[in-house]
């Protein structure tokens, strides 16, 4: 039970910092590790693929 607690304080507390050598930090710097984790649950939900052709006239 104590696992559980440590990984749920965890995910809620802590927040990525922004490195510069790691390119993905830079987006995601400051934010709360719960936030990117509810946005990608969200995007995973709702993924739609755009397909743009080039028609030839």
């Amino acid at each position: 039970m104590a696992v559980f607690a440590l990984i749920g304080y965890v995910i809620g507390a802590v927040k990525i910092p922004t490195i510069v050598g790691i390119p993905i930090t830079k987006k995601i710097g400051g934010e709360p590790l719960s936030e990117i984790i509810i946005r990608y649950i969200k995007f995973k939900k709702n993924r739609k693929m755009y397909v743009y052709t080039k028609e030839d006239k």
